[in-house]
C-alpha cells in the first residue's frame, strides 16, 4: 500500500512538471494575444470571424477582452439573446463603414421606434402571400432562363458545363430587379462593400481606394437611374393594384415620419439597403447550398428523388416549395453551415446598466450603451447547440428531430425586432432555384474543397468563386 501511495505521488509530481511549462506558455500566449493591438490581431487572425472565433477559444461564450470596437462584447450565449429579443438599436460605429454607400441616416442604424415605424409601412412588399405569388412566376423565369443556358454550355461538353457558381447565382439573384448591366454591377458593388467591410477593421489596401470611389459612383448613378425610370412608368401608367413591390409603395405613399412624400435620397438609401440583402441572401444561399450538396452526392440523389416523386418533371408551385420537407431541411443546414450573416449586434440601453444571467447561471453586467455582437458563424458551430456541428445534416431538421434544435440558434437573416423581413421572399427565392437546379442537374466540385476560401465581404463569400461542374441529368 506505502508503495501504490509512493507510486500515485511520483506519477502527480512527474505530471506537474510536464504541465507546469507547457501552462505558462499558454499564459504568455494568452496575455500577448491580449496585449496586441486589436487591428494587428485582427490583420493575423485572417478576418473578423477567425480572430472572434479565437477570442472565444481564449475567454469562452462571452468575449469582453480585444475586440477591435470600444465598450463592445461578442456573445454565443442563448440566454442574452433571449432577454435582448425585444431591443431593436443597433450601434452606429460598428455601421459606419455603409455611410459612403448609403448616407450617414440609413435604415441600418435607424433607432427602434423609426425602424419598426418603417417596416410597418412597407411590411406589404415582403412576407404577405399574395406579395409572393404575385412575385413566383417572374422567379421561375428567371430560373429557368439560367437553366437554360447551363444546359447548352452542358451540351457541348463531354463532361458538363464548369460554372463559376458564384458569379452566376449573384447574378441570378439580381435579374429581374433592375435594367442595368449586372456583370458592371457586381464588379463594382463588390469593390464598394468589401472595401469599405475591410477598411472598418483595417484592412484597407490605400492603393485601391480611387477603384472603390470610381465603382461607388457607378454603383448610385445606376440605382438612381432605376428609381428614375420606376418613377417615369408609374406617372405614364398611374398607381398600381393588387401586390406592390418596395419601390413601388416608396414611390407612392408617404414616409411614416414626416407625412410627406418619401424623399429621392431616402428611397436611394432604402432600394440600397435592399438590393444589398437580396443580392446577398438569395445569392450566396443558393451558393453554398450547393457546395454542400457537391461534396456529398449520397444526399443530392436523395433530394432529387424527392423532387422527382412529387413533380414527375414539371415546374414546381408555390404550394409544392412548402410540402418538399428535405428540401427545407438542406437549405436550413446549408444555412447554419455557411451562413450568409457574419454577425447580428444590438445596442443596450444608455441610461442604464443591463444585467443578465447566462445559461450557466452566472451573472453578466454591462455598462449602459454596450454593443453586444452574436457572431452567426460561432453560434451556429457550437457544439452546446448543434450534435456534431461540422457535419452537414440535413435530417436534424426532419420533423422528428426538430425539437432537438433550440432555440435562437439559427441566425442566418438575424432575430428578434430586426430581423430581415424579406426572410420568407429569401427562402422561397433559394429553394425554387435548388429545385430547378436539382432537377436538371448532377453538382459536382470542379475544385478540390479544400481549396475553397471563404471570404468575408459583409456576408460570408467564397473568396475566389467555386468553380462547378454541372452535368445533364437527362430526364
Amino acid at each position: 500500500m506505502s508503495l501504490l501511495r509512493n507510486i500515485d505521488i511520483y506519477s502527480i509530481l512527474v505530471l506537474a512538471i510536464l504541465l507546469i511549462p507547457a501552462y505558462l506558455i499558454y499564459a504568455k500566449n494568452k496575455r500577448r494575444s491580449l496585449s496586441l493591438d486589436p487591428q494587428e490581431a485582427l490583420k493575423q487572425a485572417g478576418g473578423f470571424i477567425p480572430y472572434i472565433k479565437k477570442l472565444h477559444s481564449e475567454q469562452g461564450p462571452i468575449a469582453s477582452h480585444g475586440l477591435p470596437m470600444p465598450n463592445t462584447i461578442s456573445c454565443i450565449d442563448t440566454a442574452v439573446m433571449k432577454a435582448t429579443l425585444s431591443c431593436g438599436n443597433r450601434p452606429k460605429e460598428l455601421f459606419a463603414f455603409v455611410a459612403d454607400l448609403l448616407g450617414h441616416d440609413n435604415l441600418q442604424i435607424y433607432e427602434q421606434g423609426r425602424a419598426a415605424r418603417f417596416r410597418k409601412s412597407v411590411g406589404a412588399a415582403f412576407g404577405q402571400e399574395a406579395v409572393i405569388e404575385a412575385k413566383f412566376p417572374t422567379l421561375c423565369d428567371i430560373g429557368i432562363q439560367f437553366i437554360n443556358e447551363w444546359k447548352k454550355a452542358a451540351e457541348e461538353s463531354r463532361n458538363g458545363a464548369v460554372i463559376r457558381m458564384q458569379d452566376d447565382c449573384l447574378a441570378l439573384s439580381t435579374e429581374g430587379r433592375t435594367d442595368i448591366d449586372l456583370t458592371e454591377f457586381k464588379k463594382a458593388y463588390d469593390l464598394v462593400l468589401g472595401g469599405l467591410f475591410d477598411k472598418q477593421f483595417g484592412l484597407f489596401d490605400e492603393n485601391e481606394n480611387q477603384k472603390i470611389q470610381d465603382a461607388l459612383k457607378y454603383v448610385q448613378e445606376n440605382v438612381k437611374n432605376l428609381i428614375d425610370q420606376r418613377q417615369e412608368e408609374i406617372k405614364r401608367g398611374g398607381k398600381e393594384k393588387g401586390a406592390r413591390d418596395l419601390l413601388t409603395i416608396m414611390i407612392e405613399d408617404n414616409d411614416p415620419e414626416t407625412g410627406e412624400p418619401f424623399t429621392d435620397d431616402m428611397i436611394y438609401m432604402i432600394m440600397t439597403c435592399f438590393l444589398i440583402a437580396s443580392y446577398h441572401t438569395s445569392g450566396i444561399g443558393i451558393l453554398w447550398t450547393l457546395f454542400c450538396l457537391a461534396q456529398m452526392p449520397e444526399i443530392q440523389r436523395r433530394l432529387q428523388k424527392e423532387i422527382d416523386t412529387m413533380l414527375h418533371g414539371r415546374l414546381p408551385s408555390l404550394a409544392d416549395l412548402a410540402d418538399l420537407e428535405f428540401l427545407n431541411s438542406v437549405v436550413k443546414e446549408a444555412f447554419r453551415l455557411h451562413s450568409p450573416s457574419v454577425f447580428v449586434a444590438r445596442l443596450l440601453p444608455t441610461d442604464t446598466p443591463s444585467t443578465f444571467t447566462l445559461t450557466n447561471g452566472d451573472e453578466l453586467s454591462l455598462e449602459p450603451g454596450t454593443t453586444v455582437l452574436f457572431p452567426t458563424p460561432l453560434v451556429h458551430s457550437s457544439k452546446d447547440y448543434y450534435a456534431n456541428p461540422e457535419t452537414f445534416d440535413p435530417d436534424r431538421w426532419s420533423q422528428q428531430r426538430k425539437d432537438e434544435i433550440k432555440p435562437l440558434t439559427w441566425l442566418p437573416f438575424g432575430y428578434g425586432a430586426r430581423i430581415c423581413p424579406a426572410e420568407r421572399l429569401a427562402m422561397v427565392e433559394v429553394k425554387l432555384i435548388l429545385l430547378l437546379i436539382m432537377q436538371n442537374f448532377d453538382v459536382e466540385l470542379a475544385i478540390p474543397a479544400e481549396k475553397v476560401e471563404e471570404a468575408e465581404r459583409f456576408v460570408l463569400m467564397a473568396k475566389d468563386d467555386i468553380p462547378m461542374r454541372l452535368k445533364s441529368r437527362g430526364l
